[in-house]
């Protein structure tokens, strides 16, 4: 079989680059000139079939914020303790040099003003008491004394109380010294004062009336005289066997005077014998209660301690 000669081939070329597609011309309108697309002012013109693109506004940039942070709990409750504590120290260095300072002169003044009128209630405490054992008031009406006694005792505790709360007593370590060997007597003091209350009260009205009376005496002062001694009630023995031998003694008297009396009267020396022997052992009885009670007031005497406080104080107030 005859083959055809085939012709030579040529070498692969790429077609020329070809414009945009145009339209096909329509018969019988004049072929137009294509003109190459020329630039348009402020961009460049969308293409058919595209939306037309908006010019892009700047927006003006915000600044830079840092994300809130949450609280520590533990450390803001750290903080506020730490302000009250330091508030706490501070108030607590103020009280210190206010509580632990020496008392200043204006508390030494005002120490002495009230021990001042504390002496004076305790001057008329003596007074009173002496007024009550004094013989010139045997008989007397000693109600307006005992009043002034128990209104001066209440000033005198008044007046202690205060004095014991006082900046001049308890921040000075000697003037403290003194006030409480006065202190400590206080107790005996008030003891004895509420004793010698009593006796004006009841005893020595009733004791000075025994002395008075004797077997010339009429029986029914005697027998008056008896039963208020009998209704003396104390718990102080020597005043107690005191006002029973004054009893005794009244007894005698009203039998020796008795006696005397009777119409059939002769010296009876058994009635006068008992009626001295009473009178004996009631004047030992008086005796001894004398002693007791004047012991008893020694004792209970706080006069030297007043008089060490006052003289600490007046030259605690002129050395400051």
């Amino acid at each position: 079989m005859n083959e055809q000669p085939q012709s030579p081939q040529m070498p692969f070329q790429p077609a020329p680059p070809q414009g945009p597609p145009t339209p096909p011309q329509q018969y019988g309108q004049p072929q137009q000139q294509l003109t190459p697309p020329q630039p348009v002012p402020g961009g460049q013109p969308p293409m058919p079939g595209q939306t037309p693109m908006q010019p892009m506004m700047q927006q003006p940039m915000q600044p830079y914020q840092m994300p809130p942070k949450r609280i520590n709990k533990g450390l803001l409750w750290g903080i506020i303790g730490g302000v009250v504590g330091l508030v706490l120290i501070v108030v607590a260095i103020v009280v210190s040099l206010i509580v632990f300072s020496g008392p200043s002169d204006k508390d030494y003044m005002e120490a002495q003003k009230v021990l001042d009128e504390a002496h004076t209630a305790y001057s008329d405490i003596s007074d009173k008491t002496y007024t009550l054992f004094s013989s010139s008031t045997k008989g007397a009406n000693n109600s307006s004394t005992i009043d002034s006694l128990k209104k001066s005792k209440k000033t005198l505790d008044e007046k202690f109380n205060k004095l014991s709360k006082m900046k001049a007593i308890t921040g000075d370590k000697k003037v403290k010294e003194k006030w409480d060997k006065l202190n400590e007597k206080r107790d005996k003091f008030n003891k004895m004062i509420d004793f010698s209350i009593e006796l004006g009260e009841k005893v020595l009205p009733a004791f000075f009336k025994a002395l008075q009376l004797n077997s010339s005496s009429t029986i029914s002062d005697i027998n008056k005289a008896i039963t208020d001694i009998d209704n003396i009630s104390t718990s102080d023995a020597d005043t107690k066997q005191m006002m029973t031998e004054a009893a005794n003694y009244l007894r005698a008297a009203r039998d020796y005077a008795n006696a005397k009396s009777s119409s059939s009267y002769s010296y009876d020396s058994n009635a006068y014998d008992k009626y001295m022997d009473a009178a004996d052992r009631f004047e030992a009885a008086h005796k001894k209660w004398t002693n007791s009670v004047d012991k008893r007031t020694d004792e209970a005497q706080i006069k030297d301690e007043v008089n060490d406080l006052i003289e600490a104080l007046s030259h605690k107030g002129k050395d400051s």
